[in-house]
């Protein structure tokens, strides 16, 4: 493959900040475009701990037993969760991982998780990045599905990483499927990009 160049370009502070990060990959993987389905808008009627409640929504919701969900609301997100019961406007919810739950009362947004097939080693992985058109979260799982990583794309955003940047999130691992979310009540695209040197 051609040799990749990353620019940053801006100002902090009133204080212009730029520079490059360049180098040859050997290999690409494009986990993209996922097609998000739109969340369901809705309040946590009940908190029973940091990561149990129950969320009232208006009828025709379309989550079930076993739904594997993620819950949005201002200031935080939880992943990864297991819907444990339902009704026609509740929804029980479990586990996951991310913040704690909002407050009794908080408006939230929840959506069924799309899931992304994919396989690499993430001691490989020489640059990730990843762009949504509106807020979505995903999570990196390995064979058992369990998350390695868990990442946040802010509206019309962008999530980075490259060496340069810290320590590999996935080091040490094999990714073996993606799990995306929507944030919000709108359907939306996320493109998820790996490139590699082995």
């Amino acid at each position: 493959m051609a040799t990749q160049t990353i620019t940053i370009d801006g100002t902090v502070a009133g204080i212009p900040i730029s520079g490059k990060h360049t180098y040859d990959p050997t290999g690409q993987i494009a986990l993209s475009p996922a097609a998000l389905t739109a969340a369901k808008a809705g309040t946590l009627t009940t908190r029973t701990d940091d990561d149990t409640g129950v969320i009232t929504l208006t009828a025709g919701h379309g989550i079930t037993d076993s739904d594997i969900v993620a819950v949005f609301w201002t200031g935080g997100f939880r992943t990864l969760m297991t819907v444990t019961a339902y009704d026609a406007t509740t929804v029980s919810i479990d586990g996951g991982s991310g913040t704690v739950l909002p407050a009794d009362e908080s408006a939230v947004t929840i959506a069924k998780a799309v899931s992304i097939d994919t396989d690499f080693i993430g001691n490989l992985v020489a640059r990730m990045a990843a762009k949504a058109d509106y807020r979505c979260a995903f999570d990196f799982l390995d064979g058992s599905g369990a998350s390695l990583a868990q990442v946040e794309v802010a509206t019309d955003g962008f999530w980075l990483w490259f060496a340069a940047l810290g320590t590999n999130p996935l080091a040490g691992d094999t990714v073996a499927s993606v799990k995306a979310f929507s944030g919000t009540t709108v359907a939306s695209t996320l493109n998820i990009g790996v490139e590699y040197a082995a």
